[in-house]
């Protein structure tokens, strides 16, 4: 298990490594488990992703130190071990929310730290990226029924689908039509 307080307490000052921040960010974890909070098979996975972060040459760099070339040589690295796209894109994901802890609770010195973008993973295509007005109007164009009035509600408010689907029928006035 982590030591993440004795890590702290070892670092005189507070500029720690990445290893140290995603140990500490791990030691979150657990105890979010301990609280019920999160599912044991989460920590596992976490635990998973930061085996590719330790077992690099990141792991010993001081955060304020890292640098686009330092995370495009670890993609590389881990490209060149055999990892899919998938993992690399997991343990790449792992590592910023480790920063973005470090941040988040003051483990890394400068305040104006920003958390780093993913650099080129061969073969990875981002899946999440949201769909452009030309996109969205196509696929109501192509669709009906309730389809088409829950993609014309989407485009028209720019609500999220959870607030569409939330929507009661207490919640509609049809006269003021909102």
């Amino acid at each position: 298990d982590w030591q993440a307080s004795q890590v702290i307490e070892q670092s005189s000052d507070e500029n720690l490594t990445i290893d140290e921040v995603c140990v500490d960010y791990l030691e979150t974890q657990q105890r979010r488990v301990e609280r019920g909070r999160l599912k044991e098979g989460s920590l596992q996975l976490y635990k998973y992703k930061y085996k590719h972060v330790v077992g690099s040459f990141i792991a010993d760099l001081l955060v304020d130190k890292l640098r686009d070339k330092h995370l495009q040589r670890w993609i590389n690295e881990l490209e060149d071990d055999g990892l899919s796209p998938r993992t690399i894109q997991l343990s790449w994901r792992f590592l910023r929310q480790s920063l973005s802890h470090g941040v988040d609770h003051g483990l890394v010195p400068d305040k104006r730290f920003k958390t780093p973008e993913m650099p080129k993973i061969e073969g990875y295509l981002n899946n999440h990226t949201t769909p452009t007005k030309d996109e969205v109007q196509s696929a109501i164009d192509k669709s009906a029924g309730w389809k088409h009035i829950a993609l014309s509600l989407l485009l028209g408010t720019g609500a999220r689908v959870r607030e569409i689907t939330d929507l009661q029928w207490s919640q509609w006035d049809r006269t003021a039509r909102l």
